[in-house]
């Protein structure tokens, strides 16, 4: 929040970047805070046969993907001091749910391209328009 001081001045920030830009992989650490209800729900094990992966397997809300930057496909490599692959899958899961607030998290997934939309958006060519009498008009 700004207090209009530069010495009271304090950013809160949820999320952030820390991958290069141009990386194929892109991790983004995470501090989750109690108010993040909906966070939990998208999160899933999946088998890799070595006790699973926890990755974001539903698309989360547009709120908690703006907010921390999560997109379907990324997966959880670290929840405080746990880390993934000497943790499974369940092991952070658990972690996760057990942590005091805030907890930092760090997710790896393939890189975005920075403009591109954190959710995919439905688009269809539009047609085009007749004039009353048949004709086109475009």
């Amino acid at each position: 929040y700004d207090t209009g001081s530069p010495q009271t001045f304090r950013r809160m920030v949820c999320a952030r970047v820390s991958s290069e830009p141009g990386d194929a992989c892109e991790r983004i650490e995470v501090a989750l805070n109690d108010q993040a209800a909906g966070f939990l729900d998208c999160l899933q094990v999946v088998s890799d046969g070595r006790g699973g992966k926890c990755m974001v397997q539903e698309s989360p809300p547009l709120r908690i993907a703006e907010l921390y930057g999560l997109a379907r496909g990324q997966r959880l490599v670290r929840v405080g001091d746990l880390t993934s692959p000497a943790a499974s899958g369940y092991d952070l899961l658990w972690a996760l749910h057990a942590a005091p607030r805030p907890v930092f998290l760090v997710f790896e997934g393939p890189a975005r391209h920075p403009d591109s939309p954190l959710a995919p958006v439905a688009t269809r060519r539009a047609q085009s328009l007749r004039s009353p009498c048949g004709r086109s008009l475009s």
